[in-house]
């Protein structure tokens, strides 16, 4: 009653145990009410930790060439646009941040694997390593046999509710952008200038490699009108400059020591944004066989009287298999299978305490894993 019961509200173990002592006393009282409080299934269910998100950034991506690592995502559903189409494929290269579109009619696994085979890597080349999200059109028994066909070595998916680590989902947020501010009233034309858009983000200078992505892969400019050839033909060495005069490369030979020092500059980023992203993360491991609690990703059902703010926020789940120090495949209770999840979503098993706790640290300390 002094937990459990409406009146006592499920809080804490600080509340609880304050509750208890204006009536009773016995040895070892404290530790038994944190204990009681720390196993709830109610508290864990719908309480917050308040720990530090769990998951430190990622391992550093060795990548020494172009298109040896691309990641592919879909947007949409938009309005179908005049030329039929409500989706767009993106494809980025995450060593040079070379970025290829496609307007789809429809997101199937056909329309990206034709694309992927004739617009990708019979032009660009086939990459090692492949990133995409868990959606069917990537999880498909076609798609598995074109990464099989052309030897690519590892297929990543992105964690479920996790699309951070997908380069491509900082590029749609550009695209999406440009999008937007071209299609002002009539959203029926958001397709019309797609590939002058990714165009436009292959010729930026892009901030972490120092150069545009489309010089990387070609070394050379891309024009965009005619009249290039005429300005070129008085000054040859334009042909090549990028920025400053020290920047010139007027040999394809020196193209390998270019992408040395897009490795160093790749390198020297991920170190920076690790440093400012580790600042208030904590390391956190599970093991196959861990019960663990996945937050509960749902959503309101009006018809049903359902609120996702009335849901619990987490579920029981079971490590099935470590996919990496911060991915996890999950099974339910029941025995199925619920994806693959990252480790800022889980937390360990019966660690719900309130803020206000002032228990002992020995008594608390496998609370922070």
């Amino acid at each position: 009653m002094y937990h459990d019961d409406t009146t006592a509200g499920h809080l804490g173990v600080s509340k609880t145990l304050s509750r208890i002592l204006e009536l009773y006393y016995w040895p070892n009282l404290r530790k038994e009410v944190y204990k009681y409080v720390r196993k709830c299934i109610i508290c864990a269910a719908n309480k917050s930790t308040n720990l530090p998100r769990a998951g430190l950034m990622g391992a550093y991506r060795n990548i020494n060439f172009p298109f040896q690592l691309i990641s592919a995502d879909l947007l949409g559903p938009y309005p179908r646009s005049k030329n039929g189409n409500r989706y767009v494929l993106v494809v980025v290269d995450w060593f040079t941040k070379y970025v290829l579109v496609r307007p789809l009619a429809r997101a199937t696994s056909s329309a990206i694997i034709k694309f992927l085979e004739n617009d990708v890597f019979l032009i660009y080349g086939v990459p090692q390593i492949f990133v995409c999200d868990n959606g069917s059109q990537f999880t498909s028994r076609e798609f598995t046999k074109l990464m099989e066909k052309y030897q690519v070595q590892k297929v990543w998916y992105n964690a479920n509710y996790h699309p951070q680590v997908n380069f491509t989902e900082r590029v749609n947020r550009v695209i999406v952008t440009a999008i937007r501010s071209y299609v002002h009233e009539n959203h029926q034309k958001w397709d019309t200038s797609i590939y002058q858009v990714a165009q436009a983000i292959r010729l930026a200078k892009h901030d972490v490699t120092g150069y545009p992505p489309a010089f990387l892969n070609f070394a050379r400019n891309i024009p965009l009108s005619g009249d290039y050839y005429g300005q070129i033909s008085e000054n040859a060495n334009n042909v090549f400059t990028i920025g400053e005069k020290n920047q010139l490369i007027t040999d394809l030979q020196e193209l390998p020591n270019l992408y040395v020092n897009v490795r160093k500059r790749l390198l020297e980023a991920y170190q920076r944004n690790a440093t400012y992203y580790n600042l208030r993360k904590r390391s956190l491991r599970f093991y196959p066989g861990d019960r663990v609690w996945k937050r509960n990703y749902t959503l309101s059902d009006a018809a049903n009287n359902y609120s996702a703010k009335l849901a619990p926020r987490y579920i029981p789940c079971t490590v099935k298999k470590v996919l990496s120090k911060l991915v996890y495949n999950l099974i339910d209770l029941e025995g199925n299978n619920v994806g693959n999840w990252h480790i800022k979503d889980l937390k360990s098993n019966y660690t719900n305490l309130d803020s206000d706790d002032d228990s002992d640290p020995e008594d608390s300390m496998d609370v922070v894993d």
